[in-house]
């Protein structure tokens, strides 16, 4: 939870001081900072009587409703590749992933056509 709310102290800086930042390196900055953020939760997640609470989309849904969808999803793919690369248990590689995935669209595509 620390770490959501010192991203918000270094996002409220950023903003105060958007003039004296260029144009083009506010972007980097917003999603360098969101994505080092989820990156840390990563690392230090919440855990209580047994439990793991799991808050690193708590600020790309933020950054995406605040900035807009193209900041958030690059935060998105930052910090899934770093997932990607941590490896471990709960990670899904990527041929799971695409088997998945043609495996979605192989059920759902013929059902869809057959109600048009």
């Amino acid at each position: 939870m620390a770490i959501i709310f010192v991203l918000h102290l270094c996002m409220d800086y950023v903003v105060r001081k958007k003039r004296r930042v260029p144009v083009w390196l506010l972007p980097i900055i917003v999603v360098g900072l969101v994505s080092f953020s989820v990156i840390a939760i990563f690392y230090l997640p919440i855990r209580f009587d047994g439990f793991q609470f799991d808050l690193r989309f708590i600020p790309l849904v933020f950054l995406a409703i605040r900035w807009g969808w193209k900041y958030g999803l690059s935060a998105l793919l930052i910090t899934s590749l770093w997932r990607l690369g941590m490896g471990g248990n709960r990670q899904c590689s990527g041929r799971h992933f695409w088997d998945g995935l043609s495996g979605s669209f192989g059920f759902t595509v013929p059902e869809i056509w057959e109600t048009i």
